[in-house]
């Protein structure tokens, strides 16, 4: 599956199942199932692939409480009258079950933006992955801890959530507490470990988070190079480890590096996977590391491929901006005159709850108005992304260039506030 081979990995399932039939009741089995799906899923947010996905897990959450009702420990007298034999390995993975099943409703629920509903089965699937955790701590028993795959399950759960909470605020964090959380990034990045070291199914995604937390929370660039690149190695031709390598090559400045991540990942997405909708995501992300680089014509291909898109394949996320950095790519190859239109459109994209698109709501409502980009503007907006994309010593350059602009108007803030700002970026660097 890791390999965009969906095809492949249910074949696995298939060829399991004649093997032993009775699999075809397995509770991991059914969230293997459920995980391809998904997979699925994030490639294309289909109406099918979502019902889909729901019956699949409500198969797993049916498994969960036939494991769960065989297994609940029980008291002293209950015992005594019945002689029920319950098995504290089996009521783990019935309480793992419990929290994948919740955690998969969240990310389901968050992605169609139902934010009341996605945090409800969030914390439902913290409680579960916290008994999972307690039980683990509290019990020797040999049998609870037999399988270092389940083990690595919970730990995984528990470090996400971990990882997640503590990247709120500290002036924050007593609300997250008060809803049952717990942020600690050292703690997640002992359980993140525990995970990769079991093997377990989520070890791969585990990797790809301890290769952000080591880059970019605890300073450990060498160790967290080690695991993309072993990541790299390993599954090739994964487009989600060629996605995550894209966007970290971008934010480190490596831009060429990052092209050719999205690249590969935009010919998986459309050539194995044959998802449109990722696809079409590459089309930004290829569309934005251009113009980092100040590529108006490149830039402009990959921003009109990803809004010539289907709208229902992408919804309007990013197509507000992408439509804004669209229209100063046509103002710099001079085909000003198809901006306009392509503006007037973008406008009833826009998501107020966006701070990206409330952004280019107003940039672009500037442009509307006085039917030109500013002239600071013509000249600020590659710098902002020359700086964004790593290349200070060009964007201190043509930083010389503005400053005539900002002395003939030292009494707007604005064009002064930016102006320092951004040749402060190029000093801190």
């Amino acid at each position: 599956m890791w390999q965009t081979d969906i095809e492949g990995s249910q074949q696995v399932l298939r060829e399991a199942y004649e093997e032993d039939p009775s699999l075809r009741q397995n509770a991991w089995c059914l969230a293997a199932e459920a995980e391809i799906v998904f997979y699925k899923y994030n490639g294309d947010e289909t109406v099918e692939n979502e019902t889909d996905l729901l019956n699949k897990l409500k198969e797993i959450e049916k498994a969960a409480n036939v494991l769960y009702t065989q297994n609940v420990p029980s008291g002293l007298i209950e015992r005594y009258y019945t002689n029920k034999q319950t098995d504290s390995s089996l009521f783990l993975e019935a309480l793992t079950l419990y929290a994948y099943y919740y955690l998969c409703l969240s990310m389901i629920n968050f992605r169609k933006q139902e934010r009341v509903k996605g945090s409800y089965y969030f914390r439902k699937s913290w409680k579960y992955f916290e008994k999972c955790s307690i039980l683990i701590c509290n019990r020797t028993a040999a049998s609870l801890t037999s399988n270092p795959k389940i083990v690595g399950l919970v730990n995984f759960g528990c470090g996400l959530f971990h990882f997640l909470t503590s990247l709120i605020p500290p002036s924050m964090q007593f609300i997250v507490t008060l809803v049952g959380f717990v942020g600690d990034r050292k703690h997640a990045l002992v359980e993140i470990e525990s995970c990769v070291a079991s093997g377990c199914t989520k070890s791969i995604e585990a990797s790809m988070i301890l290769a952000i937390l080591k880059k970019y929370f605890t300073d450990e660039q060498k160790e967290g190079d080690a695991i993309l690149e072993k990541l790299q190695h390993n599954y090739s031709d994964s487009h989600m480890i060629n996605y995550l390598c894209g966007f970290i090559c971008r934010t480190t400045g490596e831009i060429e590096r990052s092209i050719a991540h999205f690249q590969k990942c935009s010919y998986l997405t459309k050539e194995k996977l044959k998802s449109i909708q990722l696809f079409t995501t590459t089309q930004y992300h290829l569309g934005y590391c251009t113009f980092l680089q100040n590529d108006w014509e490149e830039a402009s291909k990959y921003f009109k491929n990803f809004l010539d898109q289907d709208a229902t394949s992408t919804g309007k996320r990013f197509r507000p901006y992408a439509s804004y950095l669209l229209g100063f790519c046509y103002w710099k190859l001079n085909t000003k005159d198809i901006i306009p239109a392509l503006y007037k459109e973008a406008l009833t994209w826009v998501r107020e709850e966006q701070s990206y698109d409330i952004y280019a709501k107003r940039k672009i409502q500037q442009f509307l108005e006085q039917n030109k980009f500013s002239e600071f503007d013509e000249l600020a907006i590659p710098i902002m992304a020359l700086l964004e994309g790593k290349q200070y010593e060009t964007a201190n350059k043509h930083l010389k260039e503005l400053l005539p602009i900002v002395m003939n108007n030292k009494t707007n803030g604005d064009l002064l506030g930016t102006y320092f700002f951004m040749k402060g970026e190029i000093f801190w660097f």
